[in-house]
């Protein structure tokens, strides 16, 4: 085999693809509560919805996909709410696959284009 011919993907001495670089989301907003400081990004994945994430100290603390960038602004918005109010542990807003693709997290949390401001 000649350098100019590519080894097949299925190939046993395939060299191993390089390490994936994490590409940071798209800022919504930031802040801080006692020693802690949060960020919150937006992750558009096309098709598959869009994912807020929120970071506490540069770790993730939790994620959840939405269809549509508003419900996912507005959860986001309910959970900088909570952590407003409340220790961090007690806000903790989970959401489940079967919700999401549903629109039952939507009714769930009261968070999406339709729902009034709470």
């Amino acid at each position: 085999m000649s350098d100019d011919e590519t080894i097949p993907f299925y190939s046993p001495h395939q060299p191993p693809a390089p390490p994936r670089q994490p590409q940071p989301g798209a800022l919504l907003f930031e802040f801080a509560k006692d020693a802690d400081r949060y960020r919150v990004e937006l992750r558009d994945d096309g098709e598959y919805g869009v994912e807020a994430q929120v970071f506490t100290n540069g770790d993730l603390w939790q994620a959840c996909r939405f269809l549509d960038r508003a419900w996912a602004t507005q959860w986001a918005e309910r959970v900088r709410g909570g952590v407003a109010r409340t220790a961090r542990v007690a806000v903790s807003i989970h959401c489940r696959a079967d919700e999401m693709a549903t629109g039952a997290v939507a009714q769930r949390y009261g968070v999406g284009p339709d729902s009034s401001a709470h």
